[in-house]
């Protein structure tokens, strides 16, 4: 899957019995690395 459509997808999904699950795999990456693209992303979007 193309990586646009990854970021289009939901962070979270719900199951039947009204369970909501959240994938965590994006927090895996180091601390550091989080903290560098959530500020690029807000760079990005306060332009």
């Amino acid at each position: 899957m193309p990586i646009y459509r990854l970021l289009m997808r939901l962070p979270w999904t719900m199951s039947h019995n009204n369970t909501i699950r959240v994938n965590l795999e994006p927090f895996a990456d180091p601390p550091d690395e989080i903290e560098r693209t959530l500020k690029r992303m807000q760079r990005h979007y306060r332009s």
